[in-house]
């Protein structure tokens, strides 16, 4: 995905996100499911109005860093890491160090579950990733093409399937939201 693909994707789901742990925790009638909802909500998203706004600006960052390992990326450009794109900054390992910094400062849990998001996304290309690497390996082909062992399943192989999915991601957080009717937290 490119980077617009990646904001649009991630800013998506984050709304989405947003308006299900307020769907859940103010119109759900279990007592221990809302308890257990409102516990979640409090530990990964803030709860002062200037702090929601942080998390969500860090969202958006999250959603672009694991691309800082090519120089084509938005990011990369600011800020390069030199190794090989898809491998270190493409895994779950790398997510995890976000996750606990955001664990000492809340807005900062937007980066991880930016990345996250990115690593979702990037899951579903042609190419795939590898979750776990280095336990687990690309195939490398003579011409520099690399993808995932034994990937098999993908929803997009260009800009314009790419911007597809993006697009139906944006719909069907729109027709929650509208046929629920759920408030998002950014309100």
């Amino acid at each position: 995905m490119t980077s617009p693909q990646h904001i649009v994707a991630g800013a998506s789901l984050a709304t989405f996100t947003g308006a299900l742990y307020y769907n859940i925790t103010n119109n759900w009638t279990n007592a221990s499911v809302i308890n257990t909802a409102r516990k979640m909500r409090y530990f990964f998203i803030p709860v002062q109005q200037d702090l929601i706004t942080l998390f969500f600006i860090f969202f958006v960052l999250g959603t672009l860093l694991p691309d800082c390992d090519t120089k084509k990326s938005w990011i990369g450009r600011v800020f390069h890491l030199p190794i090989r794109h898809r491998t270190l900054t493409h895994t779950l390992w790398f997510n995890f160090i976000f996750f606990f910094i955001g664990m000492m400062w809340q807005p900062l849990m937007g980066i991880a579950l930016g990345y996250f998001t990115h690593l979702l996304c990037d899951s579903f290309s042609r190419q795939g990733i590898c979750w776990l690497y280095p336990l687990n390996r690309y195939k490398y082909f003579g011409h520099g093409r690399k993808v995932k062992d034994s990937h098999f399943f993908f929803l997009y192989n260009s800009v314009l399937t790419g911007w597809l999915v993006c697009g139906i991601m944006v719909l069907l957080t729109v027709v929650y939201i509208t046929a629920t009717g759920a408030k998002c937290i950014l309100k």
